[in-house]
């Protein structure tokens, strides 16, 4: 699994409550990792375009005020390749409406452990997935998808929204702490079915609104628990994974929508990255004690870089050097299969920022790129770069 994919299963494992065990929740997004990664690896043995991959597992005190109508920029929102004057971007006439009111986030602080009052990345005026359904997982930028806050367990108390390798996916955690009731949610949508987790067990046929779709549901200890699987629209396929029966699921399904785009953002900029370095992937995460966390992932080179941002953190006991003036330290040790990881901690006082890179890195371009991080001020997404390149 490649780092993108442990920081996801480690912010929610650092998260569950209640005994909720992520392990088995999200066993089969850990199979869709492995793919992922051998497909990386697969990619990087022939020659192709590997990924520097930019993780920011940040924090912000306050859930901001989340854009309604659009960008900063008011443009697709997607984010272009470094150093050229723009990136190859999916052809659609029909640009996505503003969130319905049904959908639209309560726009008020959330401070310390309690109820998230909004679970959303900022939305954009990209074209939707009904509008043309090629742009689901074409631009790892924008999510194209969403589901009615009103069928989610409540309190929602952690959003996880993450989009790479054309899938892009949802995971929802809420209930009340100390009930016994918390329940996690996934949704997961892509154009290449196999990038669904495949169903496990008896396959029983249901109607997903006009729609025909495919649900196991199993019994663990007797709780039940279903995947639903359909597609909304040809060319797209989605997937419900949730507590409860196949009448659950169908409820959940039905409230998923493809009418509007959101948008990933992070809270920091590279100042500078190779040429040719495009976006691979991002991952953002509302929690409510922590608030706003994202993930952004690139092109670049022959080898993978996951940079991340932690709050109150430590750099590891080591040799120091310095970079950009701060203190900071690297390392090189084992990954997985054996090959060497490249680490590079750099403390900023009241956060430690984190480069772990993969594959055919360069040490040189990988410290270039630490020293070229800059935090971005402020808690609110939509105020946050339209890229995290330059």
């Amino acid at each position: 699994m490649n780092q993108i994919e442990d920081q996801i299963i480690a912010t929610l494992n650092d998260k569950a409550v209640d005994g909720v065990d992520v392990a088995d929740l999200l066993a089969a997004s850990r199979k869709r990792g492995q793919r992922y990664l051998k497909r990386r690896r697969a990619w990087q043995a022939c020659g192709g375009v590997a990924a520097v991959a930019v993780a920011v597992v940040g924090t912000a005190a306050v859930v901001p005020h989340v854009s309604v109508n659009g960008g900063p920029d008011n443009t697709a929102g997607g984010y272009p390749a470094a150093n050229t004057p723009s990136a190859p971007q999916q052809s659609a006439t029909v640009p996505s409406p503003p969130l319905p009111q049904s959908l639209e986030p309560t726009l008020r602080p959330v401070q310390g452990e309690g109820t998230l009052t909004t679970f959303r990345p900022p939305a954009t005026n990209a074209p939707s997935a009904v509008a043309n359904p090629k742009v689901v997982g074409a631009n790892p930028g924008l999510l194209h998808f969403d589901i009615a806050s009103s069928v989610l367990p409540t309190p929602v108390t952690l959003a996880q929204w993450s989009s790479v390798d054309g899938l892009e996916w949802l995971n929802v955690q809420g209930g009340a702490p100390g009930t016994g009731s918390v329940a996690m949610v996934q949704v997961q949508v892509s154009r290449d079915r196999s990038m669904i987790d495949p169903l496990s067990g008896d396959v029983h046929t249901v109607r997903v609104g006009s729609r025909s779709g495919s649900v196991v549901t199993t019994s663990v200890g007797g709780n039940l628990s279903s995947q639903l699987r359909w597609q909304p629209f040809s060319g797209v396929w989605a997937e419900i994974q949730a507590p409860g029966d196949a009448s659950a699921a169908v409820k959940l399904a039905e409230a998923v929508t493809f009418d509007h785009v959101m948008r990933c953002t992070v809270p920091f900029r590279l100042s500078w990255v190779p040429a040719g370095t495009t976006l691979e992937g991002c991952n953002v995460v509302f929690q409510t004690s922590t608030g706003t966390s994202a993930m952004a992932s690139v092109h670049v080179g022959n080898s993978t870089v996951t940079v991340t941002f932690e709050p109150g953190g430590t750099i590891p006991s080591a040799p120091p050097t310095t970079i950009a003036g701060k203190p900071a330290v690297d390392l090189e040790y084992p990954g997985d299969g054996g090959a060497n990881i490249f680490q590079v901690d750099i403390d900023y006082g009241d956060h430690v920022a984190d480069l772990v890179a993969e594959g055919h890195y360069d040490k040189s371009t990988v410290l270039r790129i630490a020293g070229g991080y800059q935090d971005v001020p402020g808690s609110d997404p939509s105020q946050w770069p339209a890229s995290p390149l330059g």
